[in-house]
């Protein structure tokens, strides 16, 4: 299900879990996604495990509200991104930056430790498509981390 949940209360429940030394996953699910896991339960079964499922798209807000809920706020991982570098600069968090093509992931780091001095990168990596099916793929990027 899609969290009815604002930027400021997903950078609160990162800061806590952060500073509680807790997991958490968050998942920017858009329709297409939602179309997906309808007919791929493994995916589905991926998003219904996320702690929080950002409704990152406008045709989220529509079809909730087609079904009588409410999303008051469209939080997208495009958004979340930068609000979360900054705020992760102010606290000292170290982020680390996976995925896309390859070199992606080390502009992207550029570029944020650029905007928000302060930034500790602590790495990026760019696997390839389908890493999280390879064992020996996913516990390199685990040992990274």
């Amino acid at each position: 299900s899609i969290d009815p949940i604002t930027m400021p209360a997903v950078l609160d429940r990162i800061d806590h879990a952060i500073t509680a030394r807790e997991r958490l996953s968050i998942l920017s699910v858009n329709i297409d996604m939602l179309v997906k896991a309808a007919r791929d339960p493994p995916f589905h079964a991926i998003l219904e495990a996320g702690d929080i499922c950002l409704p990152d798209g406008k045709p989220l807000q529509w079809m909730a509200r087609g079904l009588g809920e409410r999303i008051h706020e469209r939080v997208t991982g495009v958004d979340l991104v930068p609000r979360l570098a900054e705020r992760a600069a102010d606290r000292g968090w170290p982020v680390y930056l996976i995925g896309s093509a390859p070199g992606v992931a080390d502009r992207a780091a550029a570029r944020l430790a650029n905007d928000y001095p302060g930034l500790k990168v602590a790495g990026t990596s760019s696997p390839p498509l389908g890493f999280e099916r390879d064992p020996a793929q996913r516990a390199a990027i685990l040992d990274a981390l």
